[in-house]
């Protein structure tokens, strides 16, 4: 959906940070240690229902991506991507 590539070119063509695009580019990488807690979690709830409660936050969050695009905030497309990304990765545990 969204990789780093589309979205560092993103943040490029709005004349982003250089640092501000590197953080963005390392947030995948990152969140990926958020399974690791959620493990666990998963464990002691409803697979299904951690799934789905997942899974819905983190694609309502890329519709707010899309509407923080046509606004052209950059600090909302970043808290946007982080939400994506974290709760993409806690769907991926259950």
């Amino acid at each position: 959906m969204l990789t780093v590539a589309i979205v560092s070119s993103y943040l490029a063509s709005v004349n982003a940070d250089p640092a501000l695009i590197g953080l963005v580019a390392s947030i995948p990488f990152v969140s990926q240690l958020i399974q690791i807690p959620f493990a666990a979690l998963a464990e002691n709830f409803s697979r299904k229902k951690v799934s789905f409660v997942a899974s819905l936050i983190s694609r309502f969050s890329l519709l707010l991506i899309a509407v923080a695009c046509l606004v052209g905030s950059i600090t909302w497309f970043v808290v946007f991507f982080v939400i994506f990304n974290v709760f993409k990765e806690i769907a991926a545990v259950a």
